[in-house]
């Protein structure tokens, strides 16, 4: 299985330092990181990298990650591209208006950082079924 390329969308710069780190020691994941949704898009609108999975936070400075990955959904060459959703704090009431965006799972915060590769891992093979 080849390197998976993820696009992460973290504002808060230790978990995205940690995130980046873990999944890369693996050895299965390759990791760009973003600050915000906001700096993603111009990013993806601008270039055509590929990526084979988004790993965004839900609560996010200017837009939350549903929002984000509607609009990143949107793009074309994006559309198909699967996400995961990280959170602390993220109630059902969140959900509403937002039942058309397919997200693989969530991972909560705080979370096991051993366990991040292969929760991560366990949620993207779930894009095909």
């Amino acid at each position: 299985m080849s390197v998976i390329k993820i696009l992460l969308v973290e504002d808060e710069k230790d978990i995205q330092l940690i995130v980046k780190i873990v999944l890369e020691k693996s050895g299965d994941f390759a990791i760009e990181t973003f600050d915000d949704g906001i700096s993603a898009l111009e990013h993806l609108s601008a270039e055509r990298d590929r990526y084979d999975l988004a790993v965004v936070n839900f609560r996010l400075p200017g837009m939350h990650g549903l929002e984000f990955i509607r609009k990143m959904q949107a793009i074309p060459a994006y559309a198909d591209l699967p996400a995961i959703l990280i959170s602390a704090a993220l109630f059902e009431r969140d959900l509403n208006g937002y039942e058309d965006i397919d997200v693989l799972g969530l991972i909560s915060k705080p979370f096991d950082v051993k366990g991040l590769p292969r929760q991560v891992m366990d949620l993207y093979r779930r894009r095909d079924g």
